[in-house]
């Protein structure tokens, strides 16, 4: 074996050894059943080793419906590097379901911080919900009326992202802008809207 041989296969092979489900991902690329046989690695997976496969689904950009199902179930976890994991993966998994992305924006109530990038967890959720568009305002609006401090965090940081995309929410937010821990994120979210957004502020003041 050459020398340039054993510097591509070493770390290969190194890899295969320390990660075995890196091996069985590796194996199974190029297989047409590769999202079937994922699910099967998927269920027999304890927390570490499913956080690692999840983490490699984000790099995989191919629509796997079923394995997107199987990450938003998890979304119920006190593991929050696991849910985190889950979340990452979800927008590169193809187009989301409006089930998805509401278990998405109702794991925001579970909080927490993700250890590995020292974000909270539902700055996390946001960026992921951005990624998957417009598409997620409807829900959004529809936990405009939480009572959770980090979902109401979380659900008014993706709106302010959505930008003029998020101008249905202006009413329920314009609701929500009184005296009260809620009123600087709804202001946030109101200022990220933009012009049509800061109309209603005005209009309010004028009242």
């Amino acid at each position: 074996m050459t020398k340039r041989q054993i510097t591509f296969f070493l770390p290969l092979a190194l890899a295969f050894v320390a990660f075995p489900s890196f091996a069985a991902v590796m194996i199974f690329v190029e297989d047409d059943q590769y999202e079937e046989k994922m699910l099967a690695l998927l269920q027999e997976a304890d927390e570490a080793r499913f956080i690692s496969l999840a983490q490699r689904l984000s790099a995989r950009g191919k629509s796997l419906p079923k394995i997107q199902a199987v990450l938003a179930d998890r979304l119920t976890s006190k593991n929050v590097q696991l849910r985190a994991s889950c979340v990452d993966a979800i927008p590169y998994l193809g187009p989301a379901e409006k089930q998805t992305i509401k278990k998405m924006i109702v794991s925001m109530a579970l909080g927490g911080l993700v250890k590995s990038s020292s974000e909270p967890y539902t700055k996390v959720v946001a960026d992921a919900l951005e990624k998957i568009g417009p598409t997620t305002l409807p829900v959004a609006i529809e936990y405009l009326n939480t009572k959770n401090f980090d979902q109401y965090i979380g659900v008014t940081d993706l709106i302010s992202r959505l930008g003029d995309h998020a101008e249905d929410a202006i009413e329920p937010l314009v609701k929500n802008l009184k005296p009260g821990k809620f009123q600087w994120s709804t202001t946030y979210a109101l200022m990220g809207i933009g012009e049509e957004a800061t109309t209603a502020i005005e209009g309010l003041r004028k009242m």
